[in-house]
């Protein structure tokens, strides 16, 4: 054999870990996708494939996205309960890492413990309940290890029959000399480029610089070109020689986590290289009196008794188990043989997530009276799914911010020219607060209409009359026929069509309408405008007009909301088809995804 080769269990971990992290940071967006309302093509649910052909047809079924937030992800492990009379499995420096079963909860207290001996394979029969520092021995012989409690909160989102949630108490930061090893962008602020913005660190260290990346005027990422050294805490501010670029946050959290719990004093006070077990290998024969035990290797302090039962070294008892180990070798008088079991870097109890080899993360997410642009949706969805920065229709960027922000449909008191507020313009009021032009509006009457953005959520009131800075342009508002708030973390890849007349009664949900050679699918009808969702890349405005399928019932578009977001952009990384499911007023819908990496 030429060459031998094996993959660490720490890689798929790290891979696992890059990926929480740029979602806890907000580095990257992933959402939750929601489509497929009608039926699959011979009524069962259909295996998803993985090639880009049904990518193509999933996008296209895509109806709405939603943003899956830090909170909403979590390693966790396979559930394993203590049960009595259960033989466990036992750490063991020279066990395969892909044994699984040295760990058990407490289903009544929701504590984990990580078994450091197991008595010989015998069956447990005592529960673990202690939550002190040190390792802990029962009375049938076994010895445990407290590593966390699974907290109310992550029981609520990630605890099932099948994992159990994992995490550090003590964030990593806490250890790493007091560098910014990540951000988070809070809000991407408007109107920056990437020429004129800067990022600006101040706090108690030194040496950390950021870079910041733009897309269509909004901060959509941080590089952490030198994380620095000793800060305790950090204000950032993004700077930019353009007075029109305003309200980007960035934030850091220097915290170390929490620090009153049990598991962050194990973690504090968790002692590397530790010998809790040795184990006998051959018990010898003819002993009249316990062998003396030596410990040798790299660390100190270890200290080991044997006991005899008919001549015979049955256990060796750890009375103090050193530290600093990192190879030992156990020598007893006589003919008897043992080895040391040493503890992982760290100790036992310094890194829940490592020791109890996590390597799946499970996302979370849930539709609980949701609505999309304004609309309740009870139809079915039949697919759902995950996709990875997916941008805006209109600029082509990421899509950043996660607020709720107040949105405002505005008529001219004389006609607005349009073609000089294009999508993405920043204008201000009397008091300078700006608002954005999110979309612009001509119905088939002539009237011409803004959505203007407040990052504020100021009222926008008839009279008030805009400016935009350069070129010079304004304009005055006659008439706001709607507000909304709009949740960017839930947004449609539909359109809002009103009709300009039309009997809402003929276009229930799942009517196939058509213009020219295009599809549309209603996806929710209001009585006053519909939801609808192109099938095949379809594109309207106002003025097109819309068919019933194979009737010669038509309406022409008098006012239309363009989609929030691209289906055909972003990484689509995961398509779950599924039996028809929705949510209603008394009924939420749940989604849990688990990913082993």
């Amino acid at each position: 054999m030429s060459s031998t080769s094996v993959i660490k269990q720490r890689i798929h971990q790290a891979v696992a870990e890059a990926v929480l992290s740029e979602i806890q940071s907000k580095q990257a967006r992933w959402y939750y996708f929601l489509g497929k309302t009608l039926e699959f093509q011979g009524g069962d649910v259909e295996t998803p494939l993985s090639n880009l052909a049904y990518e193509a047809q999933t996008r296209n079924d895509m109806i709405a996205i939603k943003a899956i937030n830090a909170g909403d992800v979590s390693f966790v492990i396979p559930r394993i309960e203590w049960t009595s009379g259960t033989v466990y499995d036992m750490y063991d420096d020279q066990e395969d890492e892909e044994v699984t079963n040295f760990y058990a909860m407490d289903a009544d207290t929701f504590n984990v413990y990580k078994c450091l001996d197991n008595n010989y394979d015998s069956p447990s029969t005592s529960k673990p309940t202690n939550t002190d520092v040190e390792p802990f021995t029962t009375p049938d012989g076994y010895k445990w290890k407290f590593m966390y409690n699974v907290p109310l909160a992550s029981r609520n989102k990630f605890l099932t029959d099948a994992y159990i949630p994992v995490s550090n108490s003590l964030r990593n930061r806490f250890f790493s000399n007091g560098g910014i090893e990540t951000v988070s962008i809070e809000n991407a602020g408007t109107g920056y480029t990437q020429t004129t913005t800067t990022i600006v660190v101040d706090g108690d260290g030194e040496g950390a610089i950021l870079t910041p990346v733009i897309q269509g005027g909004k901060l959509v990422d941080v590089v952490i070109e030198n994380p620095g050294i000793g800060y305790t805490f950090a204000n950032i501010e993004v700077e930019s020689t353009r007075t029109t670029a305003v309200n980007a946050q960035v934030t850091t959290n220097l915290s170390r986590g929490d620090i009153n719990s049990p598991q962050a004093l194990s973690e504090t006070l968790a002692t590397p290289g530790t010998i809790d077990t040795i184990l006998v290998t051959a018990g010898g024969s003819g002993y009249t009196t316990a062998p003396t035990v030596t410990i040798s290797g790299d660390g100190t302090g270890c200290v080991a008794s044997a006991v005899i039962v008919g001549g015979v070294v049955t256990k060796i008892e750890v009375t103090n188990p050193g530290a600093g180990y990192t190879f030992a070798s156990v020598t007893l008088s006589g003919n008897a043989t043992a080895r040391a079991i040493i503890s992982p870097p760290g100790g036992h109890g310094k890194n829940a997530v490592t020791e109890l080899r996590a390597r799946t993360l499970m996302f979370y997410g849930n539709l609980s009276n949701e609505k999309l642009a304004g609309f309740t949706v009870d139809n079915d969805y039949r697919q759902f799914g995950i996709i990875r920065n997916p941008k805006t229709r209109e600029a082509s960027s990421r899509i950043v911010d996660t607020s709720s922000f107040r949105h405002y449909n505005v008529i001219g008191a004389v006609p607005i020219q349009i073609s000089q507020f294009p999508v993405g313009t920043l204008v201000y009021d009397g008091d300078n607060d700006e608002y954005e032009v999110v979309s612009a509006q001509t119905s088939v009457t002539g009237s011409t209409g803004l959505v203007l953005f407040s990052p504020t959520n100021k009222e926008v009131q008839v009279g008030t009359t805009f400016q935009r800075l350069s070129p010079s342009f304004s304009f005055t508002v006659g008439q706001v026929t709607s507000q909304n708030d709009v949740v960017s973390q839930i947004a449609t890849a539909a359109y809002v069509v009103t009709p300009a007349s039309f009997n809402s009664s003929l276009y229930p949900v799942d009517t196939i309408l058509e213009n020219g050679t295009k599809t549309y699918t209603v996806i929710s009808n209001d009585g006053e405008k519909l939801l609808v969702l192109p099938k095949d890349g379809g594109v309207l405005q106002v003025g097109s007009e819309l068919n019933i399928q194979g009737t010669g019932i038509s309406f022409i578009i008098q006012e239309l909301s363009a989609p929030s977001f691209d289906r055909k952009s972003g990484d689509l990384l995961f398509i779950d088809n599924r039996l028809p499911f929705n949510q209603t007023e008394d009924q939420t819908v749940t989604f849990r995804t688990v990913i082993q990496y």
